[in-house]
């Protein structure tokens, strides 16, 4: 047999033949998922909220051996009602107006390629956060084609992530005979564990009003980027964080250095010229971040602390991985692989260098 899936201009499939008998019984052939685009999609609504079926057809996304139909309904924000207000237009925030989604995901080939390989872990288990990962990759491939056919006015939309397309709700895997072999009702961390009730301390708002009314306040590069790197990991862009935590510690480890220089006498004209030389076409260049801490002392016995090493490993590699192009989908236990790798690499460079007077 053959799968299709339905789109606007009919079925589509994909030249792929297969046995119905070859696929096993715990293989997925169809796993539907629902979520929250955070604004509206000027598209005729194909899902519907109610026991009428929807007269448009749903839209057809291919990505790479699989398939999906994705559905849309466009929902008036019930909120205005507090500020008596009734405004049904596409806005920026979703304020307005928003849209739910429904996505049905086939494999062209569930006898070779199954979705059980996207979503299934190491272990053998079906993991919720796999199947918002792999979801979010149609979604993104939507919200692309739909920025590109309105002519880049629609580049107000944000970055499409499993958190932005939060809550999902209401997922299911079906085998070949329809029986649901894993389902989840909601799947939503956009909480960020903090109670209400945990306002600042007396000493913290104290030192909130003094950061306010100081005459000069420069902000700190090594304190923005681990905000942003913090940011995208509440975000659940693991991808985005692992690249700038490593641009928060090229920040922090030159601070560090220029501070322990500083302490040991040297002034702001000769930190610079220790941190900068001249390549051999005349270009000054920065140091790197190993002469830098080489600065502090005197060798590069650093390098094989496992402090170090894992860093590189786990944190840099994966960096690198990244922002060249290889194939990289972090998941949040790769993030607190990541936390606890650059929490020690920290922690071992604050102790050596207060071992230096």
């Amino acid at each position: 047999m053959i799968q299709q899936v339905q789109g606007i201009d009919g079925n589509f499939t994909k030249n792929v033949e297969f046995k119905d008998a070859d696929v096993k019984t715990d293989t997925i052939v169809q796993l539907t998922v629902h979520g929250k685009l955070p604004f509206a999609i000027l598209i005729p609504d194909s899902l519907s909220t109610t026991d009428v079926k929807a007269s448009f057809p749903p839209i057809a996304v291919g990505l790479k051996e699989y398939s999906a139909e994705l559905r849309l309904i466009r929902v008036l924000n019930e909120d205005q009602k507090r500020w008596g207000i009734s405004i049904g237009i596409e806005d920026i925030y979703g304020d307005y107006t928003y849209t739910l989604f429904q996505l049905k995901i086939y494999s062209s080939d569930p006898v070779n390629t199954p979705i059980n390989k996207e979503v299934v872990d190491s272990e053998g288990e079906i993991q919720h956060e796999l199947i918002t990962n792999f979801s979010t990759k149609f979604i993104h491939k939507f919200i692309e084609a739909y920025k590109g056919v309105n002519n880049s006015d629609k580049d107000w939309i944000p970055e499409i992530t499993p958190m932005r397309l939060s809550p999902w709700h209401t997922m299911e895997a079906l085998n070949k005979t329809g029986e649901k072999i894993w389902a989840m009702g909601t799947a939503d961390k956009r909480g960020t564990g903090n109670s209400l009730g945990n306002t600042l301390s007396k000493q913290q708002l104290t030192l909130l009003q003094d950061s306010l009314i100081m005459k000069e306040y420069v902000e700190d590069p090594a304190t923005k980027y681990r905000q942003m790197a913090n940011r995208f990991k509440i975000n659940r862009d693991y991808n985005a964080f692992c690249v700038f935590v490593v641009v928060f510690i090229e920040h922090w480890l030159f601070r560090e250095v220029r501070n322990k220089l500083l302490e040991l006498g040297k002034n702001t004209e000769e930190i610079e010229q220790l941190f900068t030389y001249e390549d051999k076409r005349g270009k000054t260049k920065n140091i790197s971040r190993e002469d830098a801490i080489k600065l502090i002392t005197k060798d590069k016995n650093f390098k094989n602390s496992p402090a170090y090493t894992d860093y590189i490993d786990e944190v840099v590699e994966r960096r690198d991985s990244i922002v060249h192009g290889r194939q990289e989908s972090l998941l949040e236990k790769d993030a607190e692989v990541i936390t606890n790798k650059v929490n020690s690499f920290v922690e071992y460079i604050t102790e050596e260098f207060k071992k230096l007077k």
